[in-house]
């Protein structure tokens, strides 16, 4: 069974806190550590909506902590982000004591919080900025990202991104040597996220030398992916496999 924690790092919001799930058969051991952002659309979601992704990540040895992050309209980019930055910042000082490795923080995210994960590992402003800087990472799984997308484009998003520079909110933009290895799984049927946002930095970040691959699941949309990681939906798409699989590889 899980562990259900509910820790809180320093942010003046009540959406400031995230859940650490882990096998309590496993709290002698250190477990490999693993941050999911969910999706929303940056305006909406929560944490307690996606339990099922923290178990089943315990479930296969890690310490999976479940981030919740402020929305538009209180916030807009890239204060998302910088609340993504926080959480990973919280869980490098504090995770030892709640049984994780006190080594790297392995990222994952579905949709928006694809976005988070891909900013927080290509961008090194964020965590520069917490005083850990991106050494702390480990790798990072991508769920059907917009990665590559031009908010300005997105009539439903472009307000959230309107304040700063299109270039500084694309995670593309920041492929370059040195970023953490990449795992970018997405669904050929996906109309809310388009796959070429996977493809298109998967290749990006190999042109620059960065480990990546792609994976692209037949007949999968947006939200079966995220579902899949987690029973009784893993028959549909390998994705709970791959992910645990990269992570597991370093």
């Amino acid at each position: 069974m899980e562990s259900m924690l509910s820790p809180t790092w320093p942010m003046a919001t009540h959406r400031a806190k995230c859940w650490i799930y882990i096998v309590l058969k496993m709290r002698r051991s250190r477990c490999r550590l693993c941050c999911f952002f969910y999706g929303g659309s940056w305006k909406r979601g929560q944490r307690t909506d996606y339990a099922f992704v923290g178990q089943a990540l315990a479930r296969e040895g890690f310490l999976c902590a479940v981030s919740d992050y402020r929305v538009y309209p209180d916030v807009a980019f890239p204060g998302f982000v910088e609340d993504g930055a926080k959480a990973v910042s919280w869980l490098v000082d504090n995770v030892a004591q709640h049984g994780g490795e006190t080594g790297r923080v392995n990222l994952m995210g579905h949709s928006a919080g694809g976005h988070i994960a891909a900013m927080l590992a290509l961008d090194a402003r964020y965590l520069d900025a917490t005083d850990k800087g991106r050494a702390v990472l480990g790798r990072w799984v991508g769920l059907a990202g917009p990665y590559a997308f031009y908010p300005s484009e997105v009539r439903s998003v472009r307000d959230i991104f309107a304040q700063l520079p299109e270039d500084r909110t694309r995670p593309i933009t920041f492929a370059a040597p040195g970023a953490p290895p990449a795992l970018l799984l997405h669904g050929a049927s996906d109309r809310t996220v388009y796959p070429w946002n996977s493809v298109h930095l998967s290749n990006t970040l190999q042109e620059h030398g960065v480990t990546a691959a792609v994976k692209i699941y037949d007949d999968i949309g947006h939200a079966p992916l995220v579902l899949s990681l987690s029973e009784p939906f893993t028959g549909i798409a390998p994705a709970l496999a791959d992910s645990v699989a990269f992570l597991k590889s370093a």
